[in-house]
């Protein structure tokens, strides 16, 4: 109801209201807010939620940055089990022996969100330069404790290879992380499911990473020049392309489909 989008979603409100009445059709049903949820100025504290949690989904066993890790279990309905002032969903990575928590629902990597029957479900999003490694979800709850299986957080496979415009003799491509999933639409459902929850460059920058072209057949390794430019000198008509995983930037990220022919 409230950000960015607000002021388009009045706009689209009123337009909407001011047709009905040129139409002459009936007004529309009030809407059930309540701002209050039920609450009043002599209610108690609000409650603890359930006693126990019991987890319904698993992560899979393997992610890779930017994807979306989840894991789901059964609680208290409305949110009642979380917290206050701390930690609900926390992600930990192993370090040696021990699990060490990384990052949490107090952050903006981690998303979680409930449905009437008490059903959680809790996402991670990895960002582009985030260490690799063995991590897990753990719930920390009023009440009970869950944890998660242990998965392998993998580097991305989404870099874009796309082709510059260039004089005959010449081929240049940039690296494309890919673009941020947005959801600021009105009518949007809340909360923004499967869009993404870290930000990240639209390229690769100067000296971030390598492109190894195939040249008529012979490998060429190259840096990333000024503006994250990878140049290669090759004559007209030569065969080039860049194979999947050929091009990577400095985190180990890497394009999982080849380019083709450039």
């Amino acid at each position: 109801m409230y950000g960015r989008a607000s002021s388009v979603a009045l706009q689209e409100a009123l337009v909407k209201l001011t047709r009905s009445l040129v139409a002459g059709r009936k007004a529309p049903k009030a809407y059930p807010y309540n701002p209050r949820n039920g609450v009043t100025a002599k209610a108690g504290p609000f409650p603890r939620g359930t006693g126990s949690g019991k987890m319904v989904k698993q992560p899979e066993r393997t992610t890779r940055r930017l994807l979306h890790p989840t894991v789901a279990w059964q609680g208290g309905p409305r949110g009642y089990d979380r917290p206050l002032d701390r930690a609900f969903v926390k992600v930990q990575r192993r370090s040696g022996k021990r699990w060490r928590t990384v990052e949490s629902d107090l952050g903006l990597e981690v998303l979680w969100w409930v449905d009437s029957n008490g059903l959680y479900r809790a996402e991670w999003e990895p960002p582009y330069d985030h260490r690799l490694g063995k991590y897990r979800f753990r719930i920390t709850a009023n009440s009970y404790r869950l944890t998660s299986h242990a998965f392998r957080v993998r580097p991305s496979e989404s870099l874009r290879v796309r082709r510059l415009d260039t004089p005959a003799g010449k081929v240049a491509v940039e690296l494309d992380y890919p673009k941020p999933k947005v959801h600021e639409d009105v009518g949007d459902p809340a909360p923004d499911l499967t869009a993404s929850l870290t930000d990240r460059p639209a390229r690769i920058p100067q000296g971030g990473g390598k492109v190894t072209f195939v040249v008529n057949g012979h490998r060429r390794t190259v840096t990333a020049g000024p503006g994250g430019r990878f140049r290669i000198r090759a004559a007209p008509g030569a065969k080039v392309r860049i194979p999947a995983g050929a091009a990577r930037d400095r985190f180990g990220n890497y394009n999982g489909k080849p380019s083709g022919h450039l």
